[in-house]
C-alpha cells in the first residue's frame, strides 16, 4: 500500500482569538495495484479546480469540492485518515509545557544510555525539541497521532479487504518537496519510539494471524534508521495538549 501524508494549515496559536484556527494532517492509502487508476481518477476530477501554480490548495477550493473528494474516496474504498486542531483554543503556556515534558523524558534517557553515541543522539535531540518554536512541535505532535491513526485503521480494514496490499508498505510525505525539511527529520526520528511506547499500553489490534503471516514476507520503505528504545522508556503525552 501507499500512503500519501500532507498537512495544511499554520500550526500556530494567533495572538488574538477572533474565531477558529485549524490545522490539519491527513493520510491518504491508496492501494499500490491501483495506484495508476486511482490517480487518473483522480486527475479527471480535479482538472478544472482551482490551483496555485499547479497545485491544489484547500484555501482554494469550495465546500462543493471537497465533498467531491471525499465522495471519489467513498466510490473506490480509499481509506482517509484525519488529525485537527483548533489552536485558538490552546493556552501557549500549556502548550510549551507539553514541549519541555517531552524534551526532559528524552534527558532522562540519558544518564541511562550504555553507548556514547546513544547519549549524543539524545542530547541534540532534547537540545532540538528545546529550541524548536511551536508551529512544528505542533506539528510532529499532529502527524504522530495520525500515523498511529493511519496504522490502526489500515491492519482492521486491510485484512479483511485487501490482505495482498499489506505485504509492502510506502510512506509520501509532502510529496512536492524533494529533500525532507528539519522538522520532517526530527519527527522521523522521534515517531517510531513515540508509537513503539504508545503500543506497549494499547496494542494494535490484528484480525487475523495471515495478516501477520503477509507483513513478514512483506516490506517496510523507508530511508533512515530511527532512533530505537527500550520498553523502559518514557515519553510525555502526545494524544492531547
Amino acid at each position: 500500500m501507499h500512503v500519501y501524508i500532507d498537512e495544511s494549515g499554520s500550526f500556530s496559536i494567533p495572538k488574538a482569538r477572533k474565531g477558529p484556527t485549524i490545522s490539519c494532517c491527513g493520510a491518504l492509502t491508496l492501494p499500490t495495484s491501483r495506484l495508476d487508476e486511482v490517480f487518473e481518477g483522480f486527475r479527471g476530477l480535479t482538472k478544472d479546480w482551482p490551483s496555485d501554480k499547479g497545485e491544489i490548495k484547500g484555501r482554494l477550493l469550495s465546500e462543493e469540492h471537497f465533498d467531491s473528494a471525499l465522495a471519489f474516496y467513498a466510490e473506490d474504498k480509499l481509506l482517509l485518515d484525519a488529525v485537527a486542531i483548533d489552536l485558538g483554543a490552546h493556552d501557549p503556556p500549556l502548550v510549551y509545557e507539553h514541549k519541555g515534558g517531552t524534551a526532559s523524558n528524552i534527558a532522562k534517557n540519558i544518564r541511562v544510555a550504555r553507548r556514547d553515541s546513544m547519549k549524543t543522539q539524545l542530547q541534540e535531540l532534547e537540545s532540538l525539541l528545546r529550541a524548536m518554536s511551536l508551529p512544528p512541535y505542533v506539528q510532529i505532535v499532529m502527524m504522530t497521532e495520525l500515523l498511529e491513526n493511519a496504522l490502526r485503521t489500515n491492519m482492521r480494514w486491510l485484512p479483511l479487504a485487501a490482505p495482498g496490499e499489506l505485504s509492502s508498505f510506502a510512506w509520501v510525505i509532502d510529496g512536492k518537496d524533494i529533500a525532507p525539511t528539519k522538522m520532517e527529520r526530527l519527527w522521523s526520528t522521534l515517531c517510531l519510539p513515540w508509537l513503539e511506547t504508545r503500543s506497549l499500553s494499547d496494542p494494535l489490534l490484528i484480525e487475523s494471524k495471515a495478516t501477520i503471516a503477509i507483513c513478514q514476507r512483506g516490506s517496510f520503505s523507508s530511508s533512515r534508521v530511527p532512533l530505537r528504545t527500550s520498553h523502559r522508556t518514557s515519553t510525555y503525552p502526545v494524544n492531547r495538549f
